[in-house]
């Protein structure tokens, strides 16, 4: 079996922080009430969504693993990801203060990945953003939407 690298997105892909994302009338993110509510009380309140067994999945057969999330990383939000067995070869995250639209930032961290690793292998990102999905996909990578893999039947 050829390796792949599988690239997770973690809000509404592999995590389920809808309880602290705030958002205006037409349905968009307000990030900066998202920050303020991103306190290690509110990320320990964060349950995964079905994705995250693919996750595992992957990573027991030994496909490379990429956290890509718009998220600054907080301490509460690493020790999630290892309390839950969601560790990746490599997270790729938002520095403090950058306020970059979510597409354009992830193809950005993810070109400058690929320039130094992952030659000729095939690549498959899971995002719930319709815009990370467009924009990312322009540099090669096949794109899911998540969504419909994480309803509840």
């Amino acid at each position: 079996m050829k390796k792949r690298v599988f690239i997770f997105d973690l809000d509404g892909t592999v995590i389920d922080s809808e309880h602290r994302t705030p958002r205006d009338e037409n349905g968009k993110l307000i990030l900066q009430q998202w920050f303020d509510l991103a306190t290690p009380a509110n990320i320990a309140k964060d349950t995964l969504l079905p994705l995250a067994s693919l996750f595992r999945k992957a990573k027991r057969k030994h496909h490379h693993i990429v956290i890509c999330t718009a998220r600054t990383l907080s301490k509460a939000d690493r020790e999630f990801l290892s309390r839950h067995a969601l560790g990746a070869s490599y997270i790729l995250s938002r520095p403090e203060g950058d306020m970059t639209p979510d597409g354009e930032f992830k193809k950005r961290l993810l070109q400058d990945l690929f320039k130094v690793r992952f030659h000729g292998l095939k690549k498959i990102m899971f995002d719930d953003n319709d815009e990370v999905r467009e924009t990312v996909s322009k540099i090669g990578v096949k794109m899911v939407d998540p969504r419909p893999l994480n309803e509840v039947s």
